[in-house]
C-alpha cells in the first residue's frame, strides 16, 4: 500500500478478506473506497455497510485508446469531496501500480495545481505517461478538466450535503 503526504489517500491492489481486519487499511476516518479494476468489483460487505463507507466501482482499462477518462474524473471528484472534509480515501485496482496511482496523481493535480513526481516508464508520473501513450486525452485537455474540478471543489453543494446527512462526514 502506498500512502501520500499531500492528502489522506492510499493506493493499493485489490482488497482481500483479510484486509477488512487491517487497522492500517480500514482506519477510523476511511470514508471512501474507489475501485478501478475492470474485472473485480468491491461488494458492499456487511463490514462496509456497517461503517457506511461509500464504494465507487469506476473501472479503468490498462490498454486501448481510452482507459476511461470519464471514470477517472468521477474518481477524482469523489477524492476531492472526501478530502474537503479531511477524511481518508482508499483507491484500489488489481495490483495498485498504474490505474490507482494515475487517479491519485490526477487528484494531486486537481488539488495542488502541479504534477506529483513519481517516475513511471520515463515520464514524470503515471498520469503523464498515460496521456503520452494515448490512453487518456492530451495532457493539456486533462489538466484543463482537473482545474475545472478544483475550481468547483470536486462537486456540487447538494451532493456534499446529502453525504453529510447520510453521516459520511
Amino acid at each position: 500500500m502506498k500512502s501520500y503526504s499531500f492528502a489522506k489517500v492510499s493506493a493499493r491492489g485489490m482488497l482481500t478478506e483479510a484486509d477488512y481486519n487491517n487497522k492500517y487499511i480500514f482506519t477510523e476516518d476511511l470514508r471512501n473506497i474507489v475501485n478501478l479494476s475492470e474485472t473485480q468489483r468491491i461488494e458492499r460487505t456487511r463490514f462496509i455497510r456497517e461503517r457506511a463507507i461509500p464504494v465507487h466501482n469506476l473501472p479503468l482499462t490498462e490498454s486501448g485508446s481510452d482507459m476511461g477518462f470519464r471514470n477517472l474524473l468521477m474518481a477524482v471528484r469523489s477524492l476531492l469531496i472526501i478530502d474537503h472534509f479531511g477524511q481518508r480515501s482508499l483507491v484500489c485496482c488489481d495490483f495498485g501500480v498504474n490505474r490507482s496511482r494515475t487517479v491519485i496523481e490526477a487528484f494531486h493535480y486537481a488539488k495542488m495545481g502541479y504534477h506529483f513526481e513519481d517516475e513511471y516508464k520515463g515520464c514524470l508520473n503515471h498520469l503523464i505517461y498515460n496521456c503520452e501513450a494515448g490512453h487518456l486525452p492530451p495532457l493539456e485537455d486533462v489538466e484543463h478538466e482537473l482545474r475545472f474540478l478544483r475550481d468547483y471543489k470536486g462537486g456540487d453543494f447538494q451532493y456534499i450535503m446529502e453525504m453529510k446527512e447520510r453521516g459520511i462526514f
